[in-house]
């Protein structure tokens, strides 16, 4: 089982908390994180769930207490976070 089968990782919020600044979100798009040995492959499946690019950010930029900073693929420590910023 592998971690996309193990736990959801599509969080959806209408902000975070990105190096200390509130960013709003497009609702319809989740947050998704990512190893640097899977990015590749997250973003690839980002753009064809959800056919629009994400945005990315370095995983330890985001901040909050209910944010799971898991890989998406296999569940390790990601390093990035991608999701969709409201006016970008």
């Amino acid at each position: 089982m592998n971690g996309k089968e193990a736990f959801d990782m599509d969080m959806k919020m209408k902000s975070l908390q990105i190096e200390g600044k509130e960013v709003e979100l497009l609702a319809e798009y989740p947050v998704r994180f990512a190893c640097m040995e899977h990015l590749e492959q997250e973003l690839d499946d980002y753009v064809n769930d959800f056919e629009a690019a994400p945005d990315t950010y370095a995983a330890q930029a985001v901040e909050g207490d209910g944010v799971d900073k898991r890989c998406r693929e296999c569940g390790e420590p990601a390093q990035i976070a991608l999701l969709k910023e409201k006016g970008m």
